[in-house]
């Protein structure tokens, strides 16, 4: 699980990445820019860990709603949820210029964050309900998706629908293989 946290959604952005090429997506990713990023990552990750979102966030979302939710309901409807909630919180930031969603479409966006709120309760009932662990992954996927933002495409926002869709198939398969978590009340969980 804390391999997952720290780093497996750069697997999921791979993936979109693939996916996106596989469908004729063409990009440019020129080798020194990948390197001068890859070297920043770590300053990104505390820059973002600390003033990029997930802070302030994950305290309300997994520290507090999550567990008040899993007291009632089962994984999947928490999730459901909170992705609503969590989701409207970030809608503003498709018309506020300047915002990492600016003009962007919204779908690609409600499939990641639909799919992601499923990941995330995922790894919070698979952690005993860790804070951290919530924490660490909200920054990871900011850190990797600000990487991945400068990946040249065709279409700007053409690879973002691809991370939307290798996410819900990952969410999906987390569903399969871990159903037992999503279809009972955790209230021993936070």
């Amino acid at each position: 699980m804390v391999f997952f946290v720290l780093i497996g959604c750069i697997f999921v952005f791979i993936i979109g990445l693939w996916l996106y090429i596989l469908f004729g997506g063409v990009i440019s990713l020129p080798g020194d820019k990948i390197l001068n990023q890859l070297v920043q990552v770590p300053i990104f990750f505390l820059i973002i860990l600390i003033i990029g979102g997930p802070l302030g966030e994950e305290i309300g979302w997994r520290g507090f709603l999550l567990p008040q939710l899993l007291k009632s309901k089962n994984g999947l409807l928490s999730s459901a949820i909170l992705f609503v909630i969590w989701f409207a919180w970030h809608l503003p930031l498709f018309w506020l210029p300047g915002a990492s969603q600016y003009g962007s479409p919204i779908g690609p966006y409600l499939l990641f964050f639909a799919a992601w709120s499923i990941l995330f309760t995922w790894v919070y009932i698979g952690t005993s309900g860790s804070l951290l662990s919530a924490l660490l992954l909200h920054t990871s996927i900011n850190t990797f998706s600000n990487f991945m933002s400068g990946v040249d495409s065709t279409h700007a926002d053409s690879p973002f629908l691809a991370y939307g869709i290798a996410s819900a198939l990952l969410a999906v398969v987390v569903i399969l293989v871990y159903r037992h978590m999503f279809q009972k009340q955790n209230s021993d969980v936070g």
